[in-house]
């Protein structure tokens, strides 16, 4: 009687650690990546936890430039960009779901971390497990009739290469038994958009910086720019954005300095985007 106790104590304790995992997101509850990307199973079940994934759960990945707030239609990012990703889950199913949950993960072609991830919503966080992951930290509700995620990616440098986003979305009704959820997954490849010297900006457009290298102030001139606010962010070589400001630029010429005293020393770009168009500049900081 009491080893019959002690195995039934065993087995609740084993269930409600497996509950709580998922509950907190994967990682977060010590059972790791769950993307699929490479060193992760290729799948969100922990034992006979959750279902196997199914098709009543469609999921779509976006991204969307935060500077221009385009959507990303050509499959191809630009080095340097903030972006917003954003997870959709469209359910076919019969159950009366009103939760998710959801993680995520960006590789490059040799399965290391490609550019930088941040949350954006509430019960969501970054957690390191081999790769940085983004994951729910409790359950997330359901936004109207859609089942929605979202995080923060600045795209790496130029020369990064492809960058590979996994995610795996599971919808749930919050009940702590994950055996009636449905999880899928979702992987989209997104190529580097090359970067030329004069990139899509305007070619009429005459941009130059000086002195470069800078060991102090940076100056920006624009010779023969057409009228409109336009956006000046400086990005350091992992992508990680140092300064962004708008200014309105009434035509003609153009020319700003930027302190770059506060910067460490190393290899930065000035990204100039008008809100449809960017060039991208490189410089160094003595």
């Amino acid at each position: 009687m009491k080893r019959q106790t002690i195995l039934i104590t065993t087995l609740l304790s084993a269930g409600i650690i497996g509950l709580s995992s998922y509950r907190t997101g994967p990682a977060h509850g010590g059972l790791g990546n769950r993307t699929g990307s490479t060193g992760s199973p290729n799948s969100c079940s922990q034992g006979s936890c959750h279902p196997s994934e199914s098709s009543s759960l469609l999921i779509t990945l976006t991204l969307t430039d935060n500077a221009s707030g385009e959507v990303v239609t050509d499959g191809k990012y630009m080095p340097g960009h903030e972006y917003t990703v954003k997870l959709s889950g469209a359910y076919s199913g019969a159950s009366a779901y009103t939760h998710l949950g959801f993680q995520a993960s960006v590789v490059g072609s040799s399965s290391e971390d490609i550019g930088t991830i941040a949350a954006t919503l509430a019960s969501t966080e970054t957690v390191s497990a081999g790769v940085t992951l983004i994951e729910h930290t409790s359950p997330l509700p359901k936004t109207g009739d859609a089942y929605e995620a979202s995080f923060r990616w600045t795209a790496p440098a130029a020369g990064s290469g492809d960058a590979k986003f996994y995610a795996r979305m599971v919808v749930n009704n919050n009940n702590s038994m994950p055996g009636d959820d449905t999880p899928n997954k979702v992987q989209v490849t997104f190529s580097e958009k090359e970067v030329s010297g004069l990139n899509d900006l305007d070619r009429n457009i005459l941009t130059s910086i000086y002195p470069n290298p800078s060991e102090g102030s940076l100056h920006v001139k624009m010779t023969s720019a057409s009228t409109g606010n336009y956006n000046f962010a400086i990005r350091d070589i992992s992508g990680r954005a140092v300064f962004s400001r708008d200014y309105k630029v009434t035509g003609g010429d153009f020319e700003q300095a930027f302190d770059l005293h506060h910067l460490s020393v190393g290899t930065y770009t000035l990204a100039i985007s008008n809100g449809k168009q960017v060039r991208v500049l490189q410089f160094v900081k003595k």
